[in-house]
């Protein structure tokens, strides 16, 4: 499989994950932007999931994700 950095992917965040990406932007100094979020799966570029939420992608860290599941297709409408 190969992926384009630039393509999206599609989260369901947990609650910690909803703070990571708050807290982010907050400490950029930045009012975060609404989600793009679709029965329940916010959308994000790879990068751009990468950028906010790779600190906390680690074995131990908080779950950021809900099953810590990436969709590369979106959800079914």
């Amino acid at each position: 499989m190969e992926a384009n950095l630039n393509e999206y992917v599609w989260v369901r965040l947990t609650e910690d994950g909803h703070l990571t990406y708050l807290d982010f932007y907050l400490n950029l100094g930045i009012e975060p932007p609404i989600l793009n979020v679709f029965k329940g799966w916010a959308r994000f570029q790879i990068w751009e999931l990468m950028n906010i939420f790779g600190p906390d992608c680690r074995h131990g860290g908080r779950t950021q994700f809900k099953g810590n599941i990436l969709r590369f297709a979106p959800p079914l409408r």
